[in-house]
């Protein structure tokens, strides 16, 4: 069997993702893919959404020298004329000093206003600000009030302060169970301060039942993550615990998966409202196991609302399952049975060695239409030296990112991946990008 022909019998394990962004989460201006002169054009007409992305533009460096007082100037335009984001980002950097003179009166008004259009983080920001005193006279009743707000959405900041409030009465009647309770949904995104918090609860039997395996868990989680007083707590423990109870402890640490914005109860009415929302992204991802598992881009899935999946069979809804924002990377599960491609992390990588990817590469979605790119190892490290990456020689376009780079085996070596420079690029007519790929 050639090398393209094996390659092609793996075609059926490519998919593409269809994902729906929920209008609650990160602005969409319409403008991502527009050259910096077209959304300079729009913006200085006075459309606020080219202003938001003149200024996140200047704001990141993207496309553009980065200017802060340039992106301050154009985010104030773009708030006055009601942009949730951009009020949400004027706040913040009103609150930072970032190219205007540090103001926290001003931080609020604007944090404010986006908090009260049901911007989740602008709602934990107010509550912070009513929390501290920050711009406002400090009100924990208040506080409590936007921390329940931006909790219930599922922020995890939010939920391990509303949990302090609980605990110590402010604002709230003094809870224990409560502290737990919004404890735990933070301790389960990952929130280091809440895992300590939560362990705390589990080591003294406040609010919850006495747990020395779970409050070594989570002492065990903060502790990974830096927290000196979670080390401390741990080897505190150690000394009340059983063997068998400390093998157990550690075994659910490292079973342990961060979930994303998880929440006590999920706002059914906005869900179902935005069914029927237009495609906001799309990429291509592959099957790693035979019963849903795949693994794509995460840069398409951020504050999604939902993920399709499609074959060339159906398309399918899609649960996120885990996530590496720092890698780019996303597993998802979908219910089906499937064939899949084997990744291969054993057999070294050597430069020159010719490569295969497999993406949907069409602007079209109603053509499915997989396309086969062929290439070399250009280096075994990617932009700047990043060991993380492979930098190819490879045709590619922004369609191939999340779909798989494989050797001559058919076999999985990496991910592909391209740079958000690079993709306003391609977009804009050039065929040959300066593509990577996450290492498998």
């Amino acid at each position: 069997m050639t090398v393209i022909k094996r390659i092609k019998c793996y075609l059926f394990g490519v998919i593409m993702l269809l994902v729906l962004v929920c209008t609650t989460g990160r602005a969409q201006s319409g403008y991502e893919d527009k050259s910096f002169s077209d959304v300079l054009t729009a913006a200085k007409s006075g459309d606020p959404f080219a202003q938001y992305e003149i200024a996140m533009r200047y704001y990141r460096g993207w496309d553009v020298q980065s200017n802060m007082k340039t992106a301050a100037e154009w985010m104030m335009r773009s708030a006055e004329r009601g942009h949730t984001n951009a009020q949400l980002m004027l706040g913040k950097m009103y609150l930072n000093g970032e190219g205007l003179d540090k103001n926290n009166e001003q931080a609020f008004f604007w944090l404010n206003k986006a908090a009260e259009q049901g911007e989740i983080e602008a709602q934990y920001l107010v509550g912070e600000c009513y929390h501290y005193g920050r711009g406002v006279a400090a009100d924990q009743i208040k506080a409590a009030e936007w921390f329940k707000k931006a909790a219930e959405k599922g922020d995890a900041k939010a939920q391990y302060y509303l949990g302090k409030l609980y605990e110590n009465g402010q604002g709230v009647p003094l809870n224990d169970k409560e502290a737990v309770r919004w404890f735990w949904f933070a301790a389960n995104q990952g929130h280091a301060q809440a895992q300590y918090m939560l362990a705390m609860h589990y080591a003294t039997g406040r609010g919850v039942h006495l747990n020395y395996v779970e409050a070594y868990k989570w002492f065990n989680l903060s502790a990974a993550q830096g927290n000196p007083s979670a080390i401390d707590q741990r080897e505190k423990i150690i000394h009340k615990m059983s063997k068998d109870q400390i093998t157990e402890a550690q075994r659910l640490s490292i079973k342990f998966i961060p979930v994303q914005k998880i929440a006590p109860s999920p706002e059914i009415s906005e869900i179902s409202a935005m069914q029927d929302a237009p495609l906001q992204a799309s990429g291509t991802g592959f099957f790693i196991t035979t019963n849903g598992y795949l693994v794509t881009a995460y840069r398409f899935l951020q504050d999604a609302l939902r993920i399709d999946v499609r074959t060339s069979a159906w398309t399918k809804r899609a649960k996120l399952i885990k996530f590496d924002t720092a890698n780019d990377l996303a597993i998802l599960k979908v219910d089906s049975t499937n064939g899949c491609l084997a990744i291969d992390s054993n057999t070294p990588v050597e430069k020159g060695q010719p490569v295969f990817t497999l993406g949907i590469v069409s602007d079209n979605l109603k053509v499915w239409a997989p396309k086969l790119g062929d290439g070399n190892i250009r280096s075994l490290s990617g932009v700047g030296e990043d060991p993380r990456f492979y930098m190819l020689n490879l045709p590619i376009q922004p369609g191939n990112v999340g779909g798989p780079l494989v050797n001559v085996e058919g076999n999985v070596v990496g991910i592909i991946t391209i740079r958000p420079d690079e993709i306003l690029r391609l977009k804009n007519d050039e065929k040959f990008g300066l593509a990577e790929a996450v290492k498998s």
